[in-house]
């Protein structure tokens, strides 16, 4: 007995496409459950942030003579930071969060492969990040202007930065939210910038990110 699926799963990852079905020599209830089991990869890698870091995004840009691209972290781990001052919070302990590399996606398989290529993975699959100080100037009981100073590690390789910030609350009884930006250059962390028809992007990604400061 043989079973018929539209595709493999090798051809579903990589992003191809055949009409034809493809024969299993396992049995049917084996190769559904193969199938299911791809599905569910794919599903899971697309299906947004993980419940710990509910009501955070990053996304980023990086820009290309004939393209911009922009992309999205749909899978990271925010803890819930130890501030101080309410009425103008800052950072009261340094604060690691990590983004797995296999979480950045662009909406183009061929692309995102390439980009964990770039990013050196498997060999580094974690992009670590850490917060370790920050100021406030409160604007009125519900906003602030804020800088965060920290620390990226992307491939192996730290490097420092600082980002503004804009901390907003809709009433005193609500918790902080802190959105920013951020420019990192791809040399700085030894990374060779990705061509398209022979032309590179430009050295800088843009971020721009938005997190919660209570969860």
């Amino acid at each position: 007995m043989q079973c018929w699926l539209p595709w493999s799963f090798t051809e579903i990852k990589h992003g191809a496409s055949v009409n034809a079905g493809i024969p299993f020599s396992r049995t049917c209830q084996s190769a559904v459950l193969f199938y299911l089991a791809g599905l569910i990869y794919i599903l899971a890698a697309t299906s947004g942030l993980s419940a710990q870091a509910a009501g955070g995004t990053i996304t980023f840009t990086v820009n290309h003579p004939m393209k911009t691209v922009n992309g999205t972290v749909r899978n990271f781990s925010w803890p819930v930071p130890e501030i101080k001052n309410d009425d103008c919070p800052i950072l009261a302990a340094p604060l690691q969060f990590t983004i797995p590399a296999t979480s950045l996606f662009t909406d183009n398989r061929n692309r995102d492969s390439h980009l964990l290529e770039v990013l050196k993975y498997p060999i580094h699959k974690l992009i670590l990040v850490k917060l370790t100080a920050s100021t406030c100037s409160a604007q009125s009981k519900t906003s602030a202007q804020a800088e965060i100073q920290g620390s990226v590690q992307i491939a192996g390789i730290t490097r420092s930065f600082r980002s503004a910030a804009v901390l907003q609350r809709q009433t005193v009884d609500q918790p902080w939210k802190a959105a920013g930006q951020l420019n990192l250059s791809l040399q700085a962390f030894d990374l060779k910038a990705p061509e398209l028809l022979f032309m590179p992007i430009e050295d800088a990604v843009h971020i721009n990110w938005q997190l919660p400061l209570d969860q």
